[in-house]
C-alpha cells in the first residue's frame, strides 16, 4: 500500500496584464502542508528566486465565491474573456502591487485534494 503524504503540492497557472496590456501567463505552485493546516502557501518562481507568501485556506475558499480578504491579500471571483470562472489575487507588498488570476476549477481540484 502506497502511503500519501500529507503535505500536498500543485502547480497552477496565473494570468497578469503586463505594463504593456499583455497578458502574461506564469506558473505558481500552491502548498498545503499538514503542520500549517490552515494555510495555503502560494510560491512564485521568478529569476532572482522564489517568493512565497502564506494566504489562509479560508480566505481563499471565500474568494472563489464572493470579495475576501482586507490588507495586503484580496480575492474577488471574476469571469476572463472566455468566460471561465477565475479568481483574481490582489497582493501588496511594500515591493509592489501584482494582480493576478487563476482558474477557480483549478483552485477547487487543488483545495478537494
Amino acid at each position: 500500500m502506497t502511503k500519501l503524504s500529507p503535505d500536498i503540492s500543485q502547480d497552477i497557472t496565473l494570468h497578469c496584464i503586463d505594463d504593456g496590456g499583455h497578458d502574461v501567463a506564469f506558473v505558481a505552485s500552491f502548498g498545503y502542508r499538514c503542520s500549517d493546516p490552515y494555510a495555503v502557501w502560494l510560491t512564485f518562481h521568478i529569476p532572482g528566486g522564489n517568493v512565497s507568501w502564506a494566504v489562509a485556506r479560508s480566505l481563499v475558499l471565500r474568494g472563489l465565491t464572493e470579495p475576501a480578504g482586507d490588507g495586503d491579500i484580496r480575492l474577488w471571483p471574476s469571469l476572463d474573456e472566455g468566460g471561465h470562472a477565475m479568481v483574481v489575487f490582489d497582493f501588496h507588498s511594500p515591493s509592489g502591487r501584482l494582480l493576478t488570476q487563476a482558474r477557480t476549477a483549478a483552485l477547487h481540484t487543488f483545495l478537494a485534494r
